[in-house]
């Protein structure tokens, strides 16, 4: 709908009084608060939406950031099939735990836990019938990924229990709070 001028009011610069649609309301005679508003009003409405779509995004994402509760790290969680940072090393000095790295084949290569098998996540079905014939069903597995987001080793420990493995452990960010503390890694590409 085009603009239409209406008779001049007089006042300051010439202002003439428009006919707008009422989406804005406002013209050169009213109060600079007047004209204010409005457009203030539109930008709060803006940032509130933009807010809500990020913040469904966010929870819609698989990596989203975990915005109520603090990520976890380990430590004093309620997950039982979560182990220490601090048990995990323990086992893995005294030797009583296969430590298996659920990131992938490249990130493997370039160097993992000191003695850990590959075993990356997305592409553990291949592997199965290599670890049923290499090890026990006792035994204790310590999986492990990269990052506090990382989910590929809990879903590689629920895929090992679901085979019988009922020890098989992740390590929240094993992969970066090792590195962190300083434990045993290997470089290059390791045997295994």
């Amino acid at each position: 709908m085009p603009f239409s001028k209406a008779s001049p009011l007089g006042g300051i610069h010439g202002c003439r009084r428009l006919e707008m649609p009422r989406r804005l309301p406002y013209d050169c005679g009213m109060r600079k608060d007047d004209r204010i508003r409005p457009i203030v009003r539109e930008a709060a409405l803006l940032i509130v939406l933009a807010t809500g779509l990020g913040l469904l995004m966010n929870a819609w994402h698989p990596r989203g950031l975990s915005l109520l509760t603090p990520p976890a790290t380990g430590e004093g969680s309620a997950d039982p099939l979560e182990i220490s940072l601090e048990e995990a090393a323990r086992r893995h000095v005294d030797g009583s735990a296969v430590f298996v790295d659920a990131r992938s084949t490249a990130d493997y290569a370039a160097g993992p836990i000191g003695g850990a098998l590959s075993g990356p996540g997305q592409e553990f079905a291949p592997l199965i019938e290599g670890y049923n014939a290499a090890t026990e069903p006792e035994t204790v597995i310590v999986a492990y990924c990269e990052g506090a987001q990382c989910e590929l080793s809990r879903s590689l420990v629920t895929k090992l229990i679901d085979l019988g493995y009922a020890q098989a452990r992740y390590v929240v960010d094993g992969w970066g709070r090792w590195k962190a503390q300083g434990l045993p890694t290997e470089t290059g590409t390791p045997g295994g």
